[in-house]
């Protein structure tokens, strides 16, 4: 048995967790050391040389990635030491060029890794791996017929898998051999159904089912499309999206349970080509993780969405199973066709509605999305199998609207969202507070700078507070410019509304918001009208009294312990604002009392609620909808 076989409890298995635990949150550095800590005790373990010489890479150390690997090649009877090898034999020796001669011809020199890979195969001629990496290298020295024969023998290796197809079929059509590629990549696409196969295949009609099993496990498949491409596009996300966020993380940390007794497992996917496509768990929480980051670089951020697609293999659910379109429904192309052949499968189709606004209230929207929202929700209402809601208040509208348009009764399921995560149990961090804000009093407003979110209304009503209080703390508005806000964003731009003691963030990471929350006031959402209302629990969860609308779903979110404003009059809203500036122990009374009766709803509950709201449907059975029980727009109790 290996040392690491017979390892019990103690300080050299306390030091791997510790690094395993830092190499998944990608903090290099940290569990470099602790991997030398451990094999310090373990010196023969020789997966964790190479796990050292992972992150010793990464810290830019090749001289000791190269050293691990070499301890472990020296360890190990395989050859994963060695392709690790390889691969810093090439980096260093670019590095090496790289100081002889200008860096950006030492850098696009392929021929040092070449020669690099050239080595290893010299030993390990059947590592299919490094003749695709050999393959591309010969390719970027401009020996593209050396590159053919590279991938051809990836190919032909007896435990080959796709991907020396795959490249051999790109580098043909790269050379304008289109007809001799066609076959290469169908092949691929047989070896291992990916979307990257498939989207290079003339003309998208092989049906998938030729080459993909359906899958014997009853599924429920959530499409988070806009999701991912909102992450690679922005970096940070609200609204709709940040819900998707939410529920992802929430699922994939387990909280949804195995209790269903109708689903067996749960799948994100997208769709494309009118296919549904699954995503790679891995890459996808690593797409996650990093958008999450206090930094976010979008060129790698748009490069990580690229992996999650590359990865993504066809899902052709079992019958019996459900599809849901988390995100944005409306305007996809190909959406008809999906439908179509998810309920061929027997698969259930559904949507998540957020809301009705672009329909009952368009002057709130963008141009032309309320036509292009209302046809969609009329032929969806002749082909999906239910429609998730995510409040009472929007439940109601989607009911409202289908029997005003005498359309179908889709059986409509109120989903309501979350408050949030958990509540702050330690105090905010103000180091890390943005925009100087440290030590310095505020209101929080959170929300994307557009019309719906009545940012000038608020300005007017705190500009009004400016005039009569000498006292008056900062407004601070974190959120990133939406649509129609191009003279507004100009203002705090300008910073001209900074003598009206308003500051607005326009980029806050995870970790500042937080701090945001922790350490303002209370905060404000004025809006006009929201399906939800996200930011009033998230105050909320917080232990901040929040000032919100008494409008559309902005009650059912904030209950007794949120305080209320008409959005439409800017006086009345500074009213509120100014009764809890006033009065401290009125503020602190608040806050007492959301610490002593408020008990948020979890993601991890929602997530749980949807899973099971969703088994106990009858889909397809007909059932009909409860009759609305009030008119489209009210405000609710």
């Amino acid at each position: 048995m290996s040392e690491r076989g017979q390892l019990k409890w103690g300080p050299p298995r306390l030091w791997r967790w510790r690094a395993d635990r830092a190499r998944d949150r990608r903090l290099w550095g940290r569990a470099s050391a602790n991997y030398a800590r451990y094999l310090a005790q373990v010196p023969g373990d020789g997966s964790i040389w190479i796990q050292l010489g992972h992150t010793r890479k990464e810290c830019g150390d090749l001289a000791g990635a190269r050293l691990a690997y070499e301890r472990a090649m020296a360890l190990e009877a395989d050859g994963e030491a060695r392709r690790h090898l390889a691969t810093v034999w090439t980096m260093q020796r670019l590095a090496t060029a790289a100081g002889a001669i200008s860096d950006a011809d030492a850098k696009s020199d392929p021929g040092l890794a070449a020669a690099a890979y050239a080595d290893h195969l010299a030993v390990v001629p059947d590592d299919g791996q490094v003749w695709i990496q050999y393959g591309h290298a010969l390719a970027a020295s401009g020996d593209a017929g050396a590159a053919l024969i590279a991938f051809r023998q990836a190919a032909a290796l007896p435990e080959s898998d796709e991907s020396g197809w795959f490249q051999l079929a790109c580098l043909l059509r790269s050379q304008g051999h289109e007809a001799a590629a066609e076959p290469h990549f169908r092949r691929a696409l047989e070896l291992a159904p990916r979307y990257e196969a498939y989207r290079n295949l003339h003309g998208q009609q092989t049906p998938l089912a030729r080459v993909s099993p359906v899958r014997d496990r009853r599924s429920l498949a959530l499409d988070i499309s806009d999701l991912v491409s909102f992450l690679a596009e922005h970096g940070r996300v609200s609204g709709i999206q940040r819900v998707q966020l939410e529920l992802v993380k929430a699922i994939l940390s387990g909280a949804a349970g195995d209790g269903s007794a109708v689903f067996e497992e749960i799948v994100f996917c997208f769709s494309e080509f009118g296919w549904a496509w699954a995503y790679d768990n891995g890459a996808l929480r690593d797409l996650i993780a990093y958008t999450e980051a206090d930094e976010v670089d979008l060129d790698e951020a748009r490069a990580m969405r690229e992996r999650t697609r590359v990865l993504a293999r066809p899902l052709l659910p079992a019958a019996g199973s459900a599809y849901v379109v988390l995100g944005g429904f409306w305007g996809e192309a190909d959406a008809r066709v999906l439908t179509a052949r998810m309920r061929g499968l027997g698969v259930a189709f559904g949507v998540m509605a957020h809301d009705l606004f672009a329909i009952t209230m368009p002057e709130l929207c963008e141009e032309g999305v309320g036509r292009q929202f209302e046809v969609t929700l009329r032929a969806g209402s002749e082909a999906w199998d239910f429609i998730l809601a995510n409040s009472a208040f929007t439940a109601g509208d989607v009911r409202d609207f289908l029997v005003r348009n005498d359309l179908r009764p889709v059986p409509v399921i109120p989903l309501p969202l979350a408050h949030g995560n958990t509540r702050a149990s330690a105090g905010p961090d103000a180091s890390i507070l943005p925009g100087d804000l440290s030590g310095q009093p505020f209101v929080l407003c959170v929300g994307t700078i557009e019309p719906r979110k009545n940012h000038a209304g608020l300005i007017e009503a705190w500009s009004a507070l400016a005039e009569r209080r000498a006292d008056l703390p900062w407004l601070v508005l974190a959120g990133r410019p939406g649509w129609r806000s191009e003279e507004l964003v100009r203002r705090l731009r300008t910073g001209v509304l900074e003598a009206r003691r308003i500051k607005w963030l326009p980029e806050v990471s995870e970790r500042q918001l937080e701090a945001l929350y922790g350490a303002c006031l209370f905060t404000v959402f004025p809006s006009f009208a929201e399906g939800w209302g996200l930011p009033i629990g998230e105050s909320l969860v917080h232990g901040k009294v929040c000032v919100t609308s008494n409008r559309t779903a902005m009650p059912e979110v904030g209950g007794r312990f949120a305080l209320y404003a008409d959005p439409h009059d800017a006086e009345d809203l500074a009213q509120v604002l100014e009764g809890l500036l006033s009065d401290d122990r009125a503020l602190a009374r608040r806050q007492a009392l959301i610490k002593r009766s408020f008990r948020p709803r979890t993601w991890s509950d929602v997530a749980s609620d949807m899973v099971a709201k969703l088994s106990a449907l009858r889909l397809g059975a007909g059932d009909s909808p409860p009759p609305p029980s009030r008119p489209i727009g009210r405000t609710p109790p």
